[in-house]
């Protein structure tokens, strides 16, 4: 896609066995609305996070049994087992996490996933032990790194594909959750470099219109094996990946086949929902909710035979932005949790109000407005108005 938002048709070319001649009543040539791309290879030494990320995670998977990288709930023997398994890799993700990082973003497969979830996920919920663990022994220093580290990490994923971006907002906020009860017993100084840290993740954390503009490119990789397949008639590819909940959508493009000519009106309009879309959500992706509410999606057209591919090819992006909000909210309060508590702890009293720290840190994601505060001695509550914003 343009930088505009334009959708780029690469080229034109012919299905084959579309197009019998050159005469009247011959076949249209398909566009082609995407192209596969090759991999990005990770490289070994690199300053960048990314190539360190991604190479931890294939050896990862490479070490945990199938059976613990699969798993969704962990007892503390499995917890163990893996935490056996890949205690050199927690310190080497902690050391990356260190560096810049600019994700390499390659679409994988349609319907694939993509690729080092399965070891990013569960290098998150072993950073997610390690905080609790260390919290439980009292070692707060420790605790505040593996905290930074995830945060960092977390972060560093939502520059990747819809995906990415959702597994990286879980793992910072799970990183947060392991550490928030404890903020009370951490010292001034400890306070300081957790806000510090997060602070900084925070404001190295990639806009979420890279992420939109991935799954842009993936809603057209969408369009294009929607209409290799219509090209070649293969409807049991379309029924196996995309199941019953095209049927109708198949039955279309069967029919469609002896229309040729209504053929390139389909496409394009299938094609002009995706840039639609994407191109509200760059609009909108880095807006608060109240704002972004009033900014009207747009409108779908009158018919649309292609709905029931759109609904899975183009919906995956949306989401992210309500999965931002909560995860931006409840680390900016966090991070502003931990300065009031460092400055309690210096001065026996909390600040009477946030004009002394800085607006992006203390702007609600939900309202562009200040977040809620009450001070008194030593008391403070600092928390998120929400989308409707009262504070009730």
């Amino acid at each position: 896609m343009a930088k505009d938002g334009r959708v780029l048709l690469v080229s034109i070319v012919v299905a084959a066995g579309m197009l019998q001649g050159c005469g009247a009543g011959a076949p249209t040539a398909l566009p082609t609305w995407a192209s596969k791309e090759q991999p990005y290879t990770p490289q070994a030494g690199s300053s960048n996070a990314y190539d360190d990320y991604a190479l931890i995670a294939r050896n990862v998977e490479e070490t945990v049994p199938a059976e613990l990288l699969s798993r969704v709930f962990f007892d503390d023997i499995r917890q163990k087992q893996v935490l056996d398994k890949i205690e050199r890799h927690i310190g080497m993700l902690v050391s990356a996490s260190r560096k810049k990082c600019e994700f390499r973003y390659s679409p994988a497969a349609l319907f694939a996933p993509p690729p080092y979830q399965r070891g990013w996920r569960l290098l998150g919920r072993a950073l997610r032990w390690r905080i609790e663990a260390a919290c439980g022994d009292g070692n707060f220093d420790l605790a505040v790194e593996y905290a930074v580290a995830a945060t960092k990490f977390g972060f560093d994923l939502t520059g990747g594909g819809a995906i990415d971006a959702s597994l990286g907002f879980e793992i910072a906020d799970e990183a947060r959750r392991a550490i928030a009860p404890h903020l009370p017993k951490l010292g001034a100084a400890q306070l300081a470099i957790l806000a510090e840290g997060m602070q900084k993740a925070l404001s190295s954390k990639p806009s979420l219109k890279q992420a939109v503009e991935h799954e842009h490119t993936r809603m057209m990789l969408g369009v294009q094996y929607v209409q290799d397949a219509y090209a070649n008639e293969r409807w049991s590819d379309l029924m196996k990946t995309m199941r019953e909940d095209v049927r109708d959508g198949v039955a279309y493009l069967r029919d469609l086949r002896s229309q040729d000519k209504k053929r390139p009106a389909y496409f394009e309009s299938f094609a002009k929902e995706a840039e639609d879309e994407t191109r509200w959500l760059t609009t909108v992706a880095d807006l608060p909710a109240t704002e972004r509410a009033l900014q009207p999606k747009p409108p779908l057209a009158s018919t649309r035979p292609w709905k029931s591919f759109s609904k899975q090819l183009f919906e995956t992006a949306e989401p992210l932005l309500r999965i931002q909000d909560s995860t931006l909210a409840r680390t900016r309060l966090a991070i502003l949790t931990c300065q009031i508590l460092k400055q309690v702890k210096n001065d026996q009293a909390a600040p009477k109000d946030l004009l002394s720290f800085p607006k992006e840190l203390t702007m609600d994601p939900y309202t562009g407005r200040a977040f809620g505060y009450r001070a008194g001695g030593t008391m403070f509550q600092v928390y998120s108005l929400g989308l409707d914003g009262i504070d009730n």
